[in-house]
């Protein structure tokens, strides 16, 4: 059952829906100062989400943790643009070996021919509870809700991600 506070976190949503799971994070998300047009008022989403959510493993913030954009607005505060790398997951998948070449790269040119020597899946996990098919109802209120973050993370990497074809 894992740490005594990831079970606590794991009762929480333990007899609810994905569904209901993923709707009360948007309820508090909307509460918290972020709209559905994709602003979000940082000082808020701060102190009255993220501050309120455990931080000791990935179940702290359902949908919250997936607007990207806000973590990397977070950086981009404190750091130069030219100073942040974004590295989409599914380029890894793609071509591992360039990807990583590149991002040694952007840290020092001299790694640019640096080679990951063990390239196997890590932290490869399972989910029991999701072999169910997801509810298209949810699938397009998360694409929904998410739209607006996407597209402002792709201006932000001067990229199409592709994550906004599917959205109606």
């Amino acid at each position: 059952l894992g740490p005594p506070r990831e079970k606590e976190s794991k009762d929480a949503v333990s007899n609810k829906t994905f569904e209901e799971v993923v709707q009360d994070d948007l309820d508090d998300l909307y509460a918290a100062g972020v709209s559905r047009n994709g602003s979000i008022d940082y000082s808020r989403f701060q102190t009255e989400y993220l501050a309120k959510r455990p931080v000791h493993h990935g179940g702290h913030s359902f949908v919250g943790r997936g607007i990207y954009i806000a973590q990397i607005r977070a950086f981009a505060s404190k750091f130069p643009r030219s100073h942040i790398h974004v590295v989409p997951m599914k380029s890894l998948a793609e071509d591992l070996q360039g990807v990583m070449g590149r991002t040694f790269e952007f840290i020092d040119p001299d790694l640019k021919h640096f080679v990951v020597a063990d390239t196997s899946v890590k932290n490869k996990r399972h989910y029991p509870r999701m072999q169910e098919r997801v509810n298209e109802k949810v699938v397009k209120m998360l694409r929904e809700f998410y739209r607006p973050f996407n597209e402002e993370l792709c201006q932000f990497c001067g990229k199409d991600l592709g994550w906004n074809k599917h959205t109606t």
